[in-house]
This record gives structure tokens, sequence and C-alpha cells, in this order.
């Protein structure tokens, strides 16, 4: 089973407010004097330092844009984001603007910001000073200056910390004019700079569109090309042909249909009487009615005369020879419709071949038209360029003074009537309170007291009220110093462990219950009996008589101090003459046994010490070993010694004790003990009283040794009765 240690469960308080305050109450003095010096101090740096004096304005970024006209503006407002106004912030304190404002108002030789100071001045007489240039006065005079906004909002303020209150509000009003006009130049500005940049691209481009128009003519007379309105386009005479050629197309049919119809009439009278039908002719119709004639007039002679008659002949002869006519006739309308024919045929050939040709020419044209149409793209995109610029250009030569600035001064700065800089009010409480926390750190880090070496407190017996003594003076007397006294909780059985552990267990459960206070009272009595001083604290407790109040008193001690956080070593002096004591058998080479007493939950080791060999120094010789083993560590070792008239206490003890405690019971009184008690070189002595009710001798402390052997492995248990 693991064990549980109260200490855990309870853990004594970090900082000791008693003991603190015991210290702070005993160096009063020293805290007042560092308080006054320090207001002291403070009082003459306010009387001799300069009054500061701040100058403050306020100005808007109004992030509206205002326009008189639609016209957009060459440079737009700053804008409403926070980005924006943060910039405007870096532009007021920038050093250009600054440093305009310093030339303007020749601050250079203001003796304000030319003063090399206190310090300067004074290292001038041990060497030669260096000479302040402009940059080193320009410095001084920025430092001065503060441009901060207001949260989030589009409010800047712009302060200046000067000597002079007038000079502080004329500076301010200064660099808020000067952020005014440079807004208001960088828009004239920008209307400049853009009108001459637009003046000469705009005579390029005049010059651009001029060509390009010019490319334009060029290539359409290069190329014959006409414009639709002019009647003279490749495609209107391809159309005009394609109508003529369809009209000689057609008269060449009609021609071939009527040649070959005169063909097919022949040359025969009958031939003839059918191309009268297609040509109209006169001589055609004369020849036609007269050979109707002439054989009408045949047919009626020969029904009266006969085939030989000669008016027969003559008739014969007469239709002969116009049959004869009408063959040559016939002959000459198929020449002169073959003629017509031809006329038609040669006609429509020309006509195609000059369609083909304007044909031909046309697709070359389309292709023209394809680097006239980019021309054309060309010219247009240049003429527009050159329209918006002249357009832009107008604009901007109109806008001269007319957009308006976005800053606005909410208010002007003023001479301020009262210093910003030394405010008693405020460095009088703070000196005084920065004087007290040096006082109080230096206090506390100087220590608590000590008493010095070779003085005790006055005498006085002990009370079971308390100390009932005055730590003021601590003069080695003839008694003993008193640490008052200790009531232990009632317990059944009046068993001393059974009071230690229900003591334990009150202090872990209640850390302000009075046990725990006056506890914590009588640690802090210790400590200022204590001198400090390298390696452990030792404290030696021993009291008049062979009783349980050294056992309890140990134990009060080192709870004390471990709820403090101090390690603790419990050391238990046990003198033997004949052989060592049972619990001291596995004691090995250090002649000591190593335990936790369960009870006070201290580590305790018990120590023992032959008497045959105790010799001078031999207390000496048996404990000094402990302060220098590395696996005994502890701030405070605690010797729980015998009673006073035990030959195992010695002078020897006592000498090498920082602090003797002497317990004594309820009742009791210290009245010396056997050994030299005028000795400066003994330790000093306290006294304390141990409340509880008497346990008689048979009850008392009692360290037994339980021993089992198990082959190789040897227990060991410790019990307490």
């Amino acid at each position: 089973m693991n064990r549980i240690d109260l200490n855990d469960l309870n853990p004594p308080p970090l900082v000791d407010v008693v003991g603190l305050l015991r210290t702070l109450w005993q160096r009063k003095l020293l805290i007042l004097v560092a308080t006054l010096s320090a207001l002291l101090a403070t009082v003459l740096y306010v009387q001799l330092t300069k009054p500061i004096y701040t100058a403050d304005a306020s100005i808007i970024i109004d992030p509206r844009d205002t326009r008189a006209t639609t016209i957009d503006s060459v440079m737009p407002g700053i804008g409403a984001d926070s980005a924006a106004i943060a910039s405007q912030v870096s532009i007021i304190e920038s050093r250009n603007l600054l440093g305009a404002v310093f030339d303007q108002m020749n601050l250079q030789n203001e003796p304000e910001f030319s003063d090399p100071g206190l310090v300067a001045r004074l290292l001038s007489h041990v060497k030669a000073a260096t000479p302040l240039t402009r940059d080193m006065v320009f410095d001084q005079y920025r430092n001065r200056v503060s441009v901060q906004r207001e949260g989030l909002t589009y409010v800047i303020d712009i302060s200046f910390k000067s000597l002079d209150p007038n000079n502080a509000a004329k500076i301010v009003n200064a660099i808020v004019e000067r952020y005014e006009a440079s807004l208001q130049g960088q828009n004239a500005n920008a209307n400049t700079q853009v009108n001459t940049m637009l003046s000469g691209k705009i005579g390029v481009l005049q010059s651009a569109v001029s060509d390009a128009e010019r490319a334009i003519q060029d290539f359409k007379a290069q190329h014959n090309i006409f414009d639709a309105t002019t009647g003279g386009t490749l495609q209107s005479q391809i159309d005009q042909l394609s109508t003529q050629l369809i009209s000689a197309q057609d008269q060449a049919n009609q021609a071939q249909g009527k040649y070959d119809q005169a063909v097919a009439a022949g040359t025969t009278p009958q031939g003839l009487m059918k191309l009268s039908a297609l040509v109209t002719s006169a001589v055609t119709d004369a020849l036609r009615e007269n050979y109707n004639q002439k054989t009408a007039a045949l047919a009626n002679i020969e029904a009266v005369y006969g085939p030989r008659h000669p008016t027969i002949m003559s008739s014969r002869a007469e239709i002969a020879k116009l049959e004869g006519l009408m063959a040559r006739e016939a002959e000459r309308i198929i020449q002169e419709l073959k003629g017509t024919r031809d006329l038609a045929t040669g006609n429509v050939a020309n006509l195609q071949a000059n369609l083909d040709t304007l044909r031909q020419k046309s697709n070359q044209s389309d292709l023209a038209q394809v680097e006239l149409r980019q021309l054309q793209r060309n010219s247009d995109a240049a003429r527009a360029v050159l329209d918006d610029f002249l357009k832009r250009s107008a604009e901007t030569s109109q806008l001269q003074g007319m957009q308006m600035s976005q800053v606005r001064v909410i208010s002007g700065a003023t001479p301020p009537v009262q210093p910003t800089w030394p405010k008693p009010a405020l460095l009088l409480p703070v000196g005084g309170f920065l004087g007290l926390a040096a006082g109080v750190a230096l206090a506390l880090g100087l220590g608590a007291p000590r008493r010095k070496p070779g003085r005790s407190p006055q005498p006085q017996n002990p009370t079971p009220e308390g100390d009932g003594q005055s730590r003021s003076s601590r003069g080695r007397k003839a008694g003993p110093i008193s640490l008052g006294s200790i009531n232990f909780p009632q317990v059944p059985g009046n068993n001393s462990r059974a009071a230690i552990k229900a003591a334990r267990l009150e202090i872990c459960r209640d850390p302000e219950a009075p046990l725990a206070r006056d506890i914590r009272q009588l640690i802090g009595q210790v400590l200022d009996q204590l001198s400090p001083h390298d390696g452990p604290q030792i404290l030696l407790v021993t009291s008049p008589a062979d009783g349980i109040e050294t056992s309890l008193a140990a134990s009060v001690l080192g709870i004390g101090l471990q709820q403090m956080r101090r390690s603790v070593l419990m050391v238990e002096i046990v003198g033997w003459s004949d052989s060592p004591p049972p619990l001291l058998l596995l004691s090995g080479e250090r002649g000591a046994v190593s335990f936790t007493d369960p009870s006070n939950g201290l580590r305790t080791m018990v120590l023992g010490v032959n008497r045959a060999s105790m010799g001078p120094g031999w207390a000496d010789n048996a404990i000094r070993p402990l302060l220098i083993d590395k696996d005994v560590t502890a701030d405070f070792l605690l010797l729980v010694g015998s009673h006073l008239t035990s030959p195992v206490l010695t002078t020897d003890l006592s000498a090498m004790s920082d602090l003797e405690i002497i317990a004594l019971g309820a009742g009791q009184e210290f009245s010396g003990d056997t050994r030299p008690f005028a000795d400066d070189a003994l330790a000093p002595k306290a006294v304390m009283v141990i409340e509880c009710a008497a346990i008689p001798p048979s009850q008392a402390v009692r360290p037994k040794l339980v021993v089992s052997n198990t082959g190789k492995q040897r227990e060991t248990a410790l019990s307490r009765g």
C-alpha cells in the first residue's frame, strides 16, 4: 500500500506573510527614508525641469469624392479604406513634409532645437563639442511631432511639443497647412502632367491617323477600288456584263434558229415563201407577189393556148427569170441570217471574255479588300484613340482649380495654457510609490534582522500568552530568549506520537488555525535569531529533564519549517556505553539509521554515540560528515539531544549549533544547566513551553527495531510506542 504524505494533501503557504510584515515593520525607518528620498528627488525634478507645452490640431479625411462636374478627375479621392487613411498618417509625418515646414519656419536657428543638452554642455568642458548639423537639429524637431489616427475613424490628430506654447501652435498649424497645400498641389501637378502628356500624344496620334487614311486611299487607287456611290465598282460592271451576256446569248440563239430555218427552207420559190415569214423584206414581198401573178397568168394562158404558144413560152421565161431572182434573194437572206448569227455569237464570246476578265479582277479585288479592311480598322482605331485623347485633354484643361480638397480642419491648434510635462499631480504619487517599493524591496532583500553574535535578548519568564518581550533589544543577558508556548491538541491516551499526528493534521487541514499561526510565529522568532551562513542552519533541541518535551518541540520546529518549504533533517543523538541499541545494529559504517518518521513526516536519522569515545570535538567528528554527505541535503539540521544533564549533551553540540532551544513542560522553569552558560562561543539559548497533558514515562518514545532475516534480504520496520 502506498503511503499518503499529509504535506502533499495540504501544502504549507508559499509566503510567510507574518514574517514579511514583521521584517517590514522592523525596517520601517529604512522604508520611510527611501520613500522621502524618492519624493524629494521628484520635487527637485519637477522644479528643475522646463515645462513642455503640447499643441494639438485635428483634421478629417472626407472619404466622399466631391465633384463640381460629372467629369472624372485625374486624381480621384483618397479613399475610404483603412490602409488609405493610415497612409495619410505616414505622409504627414514623412521627412519631406516635415522638412518643408522646418525650412519654411527657419527652425534650424531655433535655440530650442539647437540646444545640445546638459550632458553635451558638461562634456564640452572636457573635449571639443561636435558641431550640430542640420540633420541633428531636424531630428530633434521631428521627434517632437506626433501624428496619430483616432481608432478606426477618419480623424487624424497632429501634435507638437515645445517649450514655447506659441511656437507649438504655429508649428502644428504650419504642418496642417503644408499638408493641405501638398494635396492641392498634387491635384494641380497631376492635371498639368496629364495635359502635357496628352498634348504630346495628340500630335503623334494625328500624324498616325493621317498616315492611315492616306494609306487607305493609295491602296484603293492601286487596286482600282471605288466607292459604291460612284457606280464604277467591279461588281456593278460584272452585273451589267452578265445582263448583256444573257441578252446577247438570247439574240445569238434566235439568230441561230432563223439561220437554221432559212437553210432548211432552201432557195426555191417555196423556200423564199418560208423565208418571208422569218425576214421581212420589200424585195421578197415584190418578188413573191410578182411570181404569184406570173404563175396565175401562166395558168390562165395555158388553159387558152397550147404549151408551145409563144405567149406561154414568154410567160414561162419570165417565171423562170423570177425564180432565179427569188433564188438569189433566198441566198442573200440566208447569208444575212448567217451574218446576224455570227455577229450575235461573236458578241456573246466578247461579253463572256469581258465577264471572265472582270470576275478575275473581282477575285483580286476581294483579296485587296481584306488588306483594305485591316487598313480601315487601323485607321478607325487610331481615330478613336485620337478622339478620346482630344476629349480628355479638353476635360483636364477645364479641371484646373475645380477639384475640392478632401481634408477638412476640425480644430486648429491654439497655444496651450497648461504644460503637459512635468505633471506634479502624477509624478509625486508615482515617485512616492516607487520610493516605497524600493524601500520595501531593499528591506526584504536584506532579509530578516539577525541577532549579532555574542548578544542575547533580555531575560523573560515564559508565559502561555506569548513571548512577552520586545525584539528590538536582544542583548546577551543572564537568561535565554522566550519563544512563547505551543498548545498541543489533547488525544486519548496522552500519547506523544498521537499528539504530534493530531497537531500535523490540524495544521494541514486549516493553515489559519491557532496552532498553525502559533507555529508560524515560533518559526519567525527562530529565524530572527539565526545569522545567514553557508551550509544548513543547526538547531539543538534539549529539555531540562528527561521527558517528551524534546521530541514534541523538535517535531513542532520541523513541521513549521517544512510548511515554509524548507528541507529539514532531524538527527536524534543516542548515547550508549556497552553495546549499541538494537536500532543501530544495521547502521553500517556511518553509525546512523535513516527513515521517515510517520508521526511528523520528517526525515529522521538516529545517530549512535559511544560514550567511551566521547572526547574533545567528538560532536564535530560525528556530525560534520552529515554536512558534506551528498545524500544528506537539508536547509535545517535539528539535533535532538537528551536532557541537559545527560552525558551525551556536551558543550561541543552547543558550540557547533546556531541556536539551542530548551523545551519546557507546563509549569516548568529554566534555571540554568551544567554547562558554562556564559560562554560566548556557545549557541544562544531560547526556551519554549510545550502545553500538553503529562504522559507517564512508560509511554514515552521508545524506538525499537524489528529485524527479520529471509535469506539474502533483511527487512527493518520502525514502530513507536
